[in-house]
């Protein structure tokens, strides 16, 4: 977090064009998320340098520290996860456009801050870690499609492509379980 971005450099622009593209509806309800939980943390700089005019537009007094773009991604990240469906855990067109900017965010700023990709690898995070466990058990659902598989796969950390293939092993063994228990139950070798 302390590791400052260089927003002169080619990494740092492409953080700044980024957030000068963020969609003002989005942009506001995530700032104001990442504002209250940095708030709640008791962080010190809490403060999002922005302004949301009335038109909606986002405008970045101070560009965004590695902390600030870290919860603002998981702000991101947050809306994306709220929008997926209880029982099919499929996500709406808005999460998903949530979840690319999240993903871009975090991409762009371990380009630019190489040691906060590290602390990413280094860490996963337990809700991560379980939602790509439960991720790794609908994969083999049959209302999963090629696409929501890809789409789950195509940012994971190695942490979590490991933990999703521990949610498939445990789902598989699942089935063969239930598969067991009715061969037993009508006598079938």
């Amino acid at each position: 977090y302390n590791k400052p971005i260089d927003y002169s450099s080619e990494a740092g622009q492409a953080i700044e064009e980024i957030v000068n593209r963020l969609p003002p509806r989005h942009a506001a309800q995530a700032i104001q998320r990442a504002t209250d939980r940095m708030i709640y943390d008791g962080v010190p700089n809490a403060q999002i340098m922005a302004t949301i005019a009335d038109d909606g537009s986002v405008a970045f007094r101070q560009m965004p520290n590695v902390m600030q773009l870290d919860y603002i991604k998981r702000a991101f990240d947050e809306i994306a996860s709220d929008s997926k469906d209880a029982i099919t855990g499929r996500m709406t067109s808005d999460g998903a456009f949530a979840s690319r900017i999240a993903r871009d965010i975090r991409e762009a700023t371990k380009r630019a801050v190489p040691e906060y990709g590290d602390a990413l690898a280094a860490a996963a995070s337990d809700i991560r870690q379980r939602g790509a466990v439960q991720t790794g058990q609908r994969l083999i659902q049959p209302n999963t499609t090629v696409e929501d598989a890809l789409e789950a796969i195509g940012d994971a950390t190695p942490a979590e492509i490991r933990a999703m293939r521990e949610g498939v092993m445990g789902q598989i063994d699942h089935i063969l379980g239930n598969v067991r228990a009715v061969a037993s139950d009508r006598n079938i070798d």
